[in-house]
């Protein structure tokens, strides 16, 4: 497949590709047999989520989830009592993710959309997550726009984009990540090339995702700034493989800060 370069052209592509949830390739090669089973394992092997979403402080509150996977973030969301409001620009993880509540009777609801275009009022939320989705929309900063400003003032919000400068990028494309890394003094984006789309995220088909970008955390917290938000970005996340046969949890504790494969972006919306 290749990149789909214009964004409708991108939403399209995404909504087929995105259809299978992520996380099916890790739900089948892992042989779970529940999701219960699969939950189990995403938050132990994600073990450092809890330090980005605030589970404890969601009861009662609105709160958005974008990008909506198996639903194990959906659905930890609803048991801690959040007002559960989901969308995806797909169909499958929306089944998945209202699956879910009616099976747990939980208080939310799922729909298809696209983050580029909120079907919500400006100020309507408490908290915004997005987990791994923003920067599969084509638009990265038409996403973050909106989420923004879907959110209240004094409202929180979480989303996890790719690191343009993880170790990853080093190993695979040093002279490029190098000359990113002085150029733009690790400010720059990069729009992925379909074998690098591939090592991130690829369906049961073989067929990596239709379009990614890969962000630096300069470059976006010099954007949530202009937004008027408080803003902290922590990398996280090391792949079993990597410096093998260390045990991951060193890896995480040795590395992830500065070469992790991901950034998680807190922010919080200024008053008015």
């Amino acid at each position: 497949m290749t990149e789909a370069s214009d964004v409708s052209e991108v939403e399209t592509a995404n909504k087929k590709f995105w259809d299978e949830p992520c996380g099916t390739n890790s739900y089948n090669s892992l042989g779970f047999n529940s999701k219960q089973d699969f939950d189990s394992w995403f938050f132990n092997f994600y073990s450092y989520l809890d330090d980005f979403i605030p589970f404890n402080s969601v009861k009662g509150k609105k709160v958005l989830e974008v990008g909506l996977g198996m639903g194990s973030v959906s659905e930890r969301l609803g048991k801690e009592g959040a007002e559960f409001y989901g969308m995806d620009i797909a169909k499958g993880p929306v089944d998945g993710v209202n699956e879910r509540f009616s099976e747990n009777n939980f208080d939310g609801k799922a729909v298809v959309g696209d983050v580029l275009n909120c079907p919500w009022d400006d100020n309507y939320f408490d908290y915004v997550i997005s987990i791994g989705c923003l920067h599969h929309t084509g638009d990265f900063y038409k996403a973050v726009d909106e989420l923004v400003r879907v959110l209240k003032p004094g409202g929180q919000g979480v989303f996890m984009v790719y690191n343009a400068f993880s170790y990853r990028q080093w190993l695979v494309n040093p002279l490029r990540t190098l000359i990113q890394c002085f150029s733009s003094g690790f400010a720059s984006s990069i729009r992925g090339e379909e074998d690098e789309r591939g090592m991130y995220d690829c369906n049961s088909r073989g067929e990596a995702a239709p379009a990614t970008e890969f962000l630096g955390r300069k470059e976006i917290f010099n954007y949530m700034t202009e937004l008027k938000t408080q803003v902290k970005i922590r990398s996280e996340n090391i792949g079993s493989y990597f410096l093998f046969p260390l045990p991951r949890s060193l890896k995480l504790k040795l590395f992830s800060s500065y070469l992790g494969l991901d950034l998680y972006v807190n922010f919080l919306k200024e008053e008015n």
